[in-house]
């Protein structure tokens, strides 16, 4: 009795080994939906990487804004700072011009200096370092005293509005040298005021540029690997095409399959025993983990009113094939599995009682004609 415990349970695992195993029929179905996961992930990828090139044009433009601005900008500076520059050749051609004109006062000044000089001498000439009463008193005679008080009062008169001359055109060259040194001195402040401010504008215009070149970069980045991820899309919209395709075949297939079945399932439909082989019989379900419900050759077995089926070896019994097994009946040969590999077959049933009840067996198996 325990004898025959043991073995059941050795059974019953070895079925249900069999029962959780992956069958290729599944492949084409599970690949398709992984596919379609992937494309969903990749175009929510692209998506993304549309909505950055987008912003990045977005910051591209307004940078082109803003360097345009800034050029309009430094062109204005340069004006002021052409006009300014003028303005000082201006100013230093009046001054050199004052120049000219200190100079010719100079000159001036200095013929005056001889004219007191020689004032000076006449004086001495009627009076020497005497007082004007001596140099009158000492006349000789009355025209002499008329004389010398005309003379002293001439020479007199002369020297003041000489030296009053001499004061005035003084004053003016200090007046026009202090008024033409304050206009240079608030010219180059402005000057240099504007070439800061040109140099400031000039730095803001080179870190523009640089922004905007290394958007572009950035910009260029994306768009490659937006153009990855759309071959990547189109590789796998190939794929699953392929796969689509694979799948209408194995469902036209199957259709000729089950018309084929149902005709030699027919009443009077006659079989020939062709080739006998001696094999080992497992049992498996639609509901099996890891599979999906349709066989290799295309037949959904999840369906109510499924012929029998059994797994093969094409390369030991052909797909297609009407197949006696001893204790199931005749069967189609539409399915494979992974380790359904020479003289092994599994049977299929609808429910994972039957299947374990089944067991595993061998069995003599007859190729129907």
């Amino acid at each position: 009795m325990r004898k025959g415990i043991y073995l059941f349970t050795i059974l019953l695992l070895l079925s249900s080994s069999l029962l959780i195993k992956p069958l290729n029929t599944h492949s084409s179905p599970v690949k398709i939906k992984e596919i379609e996961q992937d494309r969903k992930q990749i175009k929510q990828n692209l998506s993304k990487k549309e909505k950055e090139i987008v912003n990045v044009l977005g910051e591209i433009e307004a940078l082109h804004e803003d360097i345009v601005e800034t050029e309009k900008e430094i062109a204005e500076h340069n004006k002021h700072i052409a006009a300014t520059e003028e303005k000082v050749m201006k100013y230093e051609d009046e001054f050199y011009d004052l120049l000219d004109e200190i100079n010719e006062l100079d000159k001036l000044i200095e013929t005056r200096g001889e004219i007191l000089n020689n004032r000076l001498v006449s004086y001495q000439e009627v009076g020497g370092d005497i007082s004007y009463l001596e140099v009158l008193f000492n006349a000789k005679s009355f025209i002499d005293f008329i004389s010398r008080v005309t003379s002293i009062t001439a020479v007199t008169g002369a020297d003041q509005q000489i030296i009053e001359q001499q004061i005035e055109d003084r004053e003016e060259v200090e007046r026009l040298q202090e008024e033409i040194a304050d206009k240079l001195n608030a010219q180059e402040e402005l000057l240099n005021d504007l070439e800061e401010t040109k140099e400031q504008m000039t730095e803001k215009q080179a870190n523009l540029k640089q922004k905007e070149k290394q958007l572009k970069k950035k910009e260029a980045t994306l768009k490659e690997e937006k153009e990855q991820l759309t071959k990547k899309d189109n590789n796998l919209k190939r794929l699953e095409t392929t796969y689509r395709e694979r799948i209408k075949a194995r469902e036209k297939e199957r259709v000729n399959n089950v018309t084929k079945v149902n005709n030699t399932n027919k009443p009077k439909k006659k079989y020939t025993v062709g080739e006998t082989i001696q094999v080992v019989a497992t049992a498996y379900t639609p509901n099996c983990q890891g599979c999906s419900g349709v066989t290799s050759t295309g037949i959904n077995v999840d369906n109510d009113e499924h012929e029998r089926i059994i797994a093969v070896d094409p390369d030991v019994i052909p797909l297609g094939s009407q197949v006696y097994v001893p204790g199931y009946g005749v069967a189609t040969a539409a399915d494979t599995g992974e380790d359904i590999k020479g003289n092994r077959i599994d049977v299929l049933y609808k429910s994972k009682a039957q299947a374990l009840q089944w067991g595993r067996r061998t069995v003599t198996i007859k190729i129907l004609k």
